[in-house]
């Protein structure tokens, strides 16, 4: 009789069985080994066979199943159970109740298709798992209740001020991270309690979690909440401007929402610039953050600029796909920029790690193209943060984990070894890469600091005499092994 508060409900896909053609599920209960799941249907064949199981990539997904209730009693115990049949009865009956508000207000719930040339669309194989639309990210359930959240707190945008309307609208957007089917949950990840974006993708978990809303927007607004009184203990420190000129009077920030390649900050002005470039084409940012946008596209006046990112692509052939070429040309646009506004002697400082040897010579070709040299000791090595070993990148053999830290000078270097080919340069950095992989008894850091250390006046000279008017074509021939 005691009541529990339900704050997510264990789900999982329904599927059809690739072998005997009936229904199944692709719960952790009936996981085998990674992608593989034993059928529902004890007769069938794949459960008799040596090998037991089938791929779930090779069945159809036909809807979502529910497993346990999850909740907490009165005294904060968790209580899990699995859903009676009153329980999905009522479950059902919501989705009636929703459809009524939706339908009584005209809410318009959108169907924003991924589109087909992406590189998260080919690495994530999101259609063949049914996933078309945004909109597929969720659950029927939640994404009628975060569409109803969001029509009420945009009813509320005539009374309320700008600023509290904005923050409402960032709640939502936390909410909605919360409470779609890549939430999932490990006993021994945050308490195991649900979490989400685990990886830089779409990663779709065969089980996860359908997160109540209201408990998920209750927190995202208490997070709001509470680091708006943590910023107001230093608002009395704060002054913004909107003008870079008065920096030197009386204000002491000014906040550009675009990149700095195409601000128009004055010439050696700056005294420091700190940045984390993009790596190469571990992270697809604008793909990725494309999940918020289609939830705040009224919000912006116009579609993000695909073209500026500095990214590339790791899947090639396709409209619109970006090569390391790509990605260095964008970077020297934005590092060419930072040289400018630096003032002379000053330092530009970034962290960057990247097994891809492609990645790490188009960051540093970019760099010196631009004119800036290695300051003297440039070079550190930062240990990760373990909280950080939590995610699933880092948790996989062979990540990196940690940081290189460069630090650049805006100054000349004297003496700088000149190419006029690039096959001269190719060659003597594969010399140097051979000479060094063949140490043994060093750490893995200890190796690549000292090739790091060696290489990088030969990238420089490369980059500041042959490329300075002249293409090349060397990621042709790195691969990521090289490193």
């Amino acid at each position: 009789g005691q009541r529990i508060y339900i704050d997510w409900i264990e789900t999982t896909f329904k599927v059809i069985c690739p072998e005997c053609k009936k229904e199944t599920l692709l719960s952790n209960e009936l996981r085998i080994k990674p992608g593989y799941y034993a059928c529902l249907n004890q007769s069938c064949e794949n459960n008799s066979k040596k090998e037991k199981g089938f791929a779930q990539r090779q069945s159809k997904r036909i809807g979502h199943a529910y497993l346990y209730l999850v909740g907490f009693d009165s005294n904060n115990q968790k209580i899990v159970y699995e859903p009676l049949r009153k329980d999905i009865k009522r479950l059902d009956q919501h989705i009636t109740f929703l459809e009524s508000i939706i339908t009584q207000n005209k809410i318009v719930v959108s169907k924003d298709l991924i589109p087909k040339n992406w590189d998260r669309q080919k690495e994530d194989t999101l259609e063949e798992k049914g996933i078309i639309c945004f909109q597929d990210l969720f659950t029927q359930r939640n994404l009628l209740i975060n569409n109803i959240l969001l029509f009420y707190i945009n009813e509320e945008k005539k009374r309320l001020s700008k600023g509290d309307y904005e923050l409402l609208r960032i709640a939502f957007s936390n909410t909605v991270k919360e409470t779609n089917i890549m939430s999932f949950t490990n006993d021994t990840w945050q308490g195991g309690k649900p979490t989400t974006w685990s990886k830089h993708a779409y990663w779709i978990p065969s089980q996860f979690c359908e997160v109540n809303i209201l408990s998920a927007f209750i927190k995202s607004l208490k997070r709001v909440k509470d680091s708006l009184s943590y910023n107001n203990k230093f608002a009395y420190q704060l002054k913004k401007t909107n003008n870079f000129d008065d920096l030197s009077d009386s204000s002491n920030f000014l906040l550009i929402n675009n990149s700095i390649a195409l601000s128009d900050l004055p010439e050696n002005s700056v005294d420091s610039i700190i940045t984390d470039p993009p790596y190469g084409s571990n992270v697809q940012y604008l793909e990725l953050s494309h999940f918020w946008y289609v939830w705040n596209k009224d919000l912006y006046e116009s579609q993000p600029d695909f073209t500026l990112e500095a990214i590339s692509n790791r899947k090639k052939g396709f409209k619109g796909a970006k090569s390391m070429y790509t990605y260095e040309d964008n970077l020297y646009n934005v590092f060419s920029k930072c040289h400018q506004v630096l003032k002379p002697n000053k330092h530009m400082i970034l962290t960057f790690n990247n097994k891809d040897i492609s990645a790490w010579l188009s960051l540093l070709f970019s760099i010196f193209r631009s004119g800036f040299t290695l300051a003297e000791n440039g070079i550190y090595f930062q240990d990760g943060v373990d909280n950080y070993k939590q995610t699933a990148h880092t948790r996989f053999d062979g990540s990196p984990y940690g940081d290189f830290i460069y630090v650049f000078k805006k100054s000349t270097t004297e003496d700088l070894r000149q190419y006029d080919s690039e096959e001269l340069f190719s060659n003597e950095l594969d010399e140097l890469y051979r000479k060094f992989s063949n140490i043994e008894e060093v750490s893995k850091y200890d190796w690549l600091m000292e090739f790091f250390n060696s290489s990088l006046p030969l990238i420089e000279g490369f980059s500041k005499s042959y490329l300075q008017t002249n293409k090349h074509n060397l990621f042709s021939k790195f691969n990521k092994t090289y490193l």
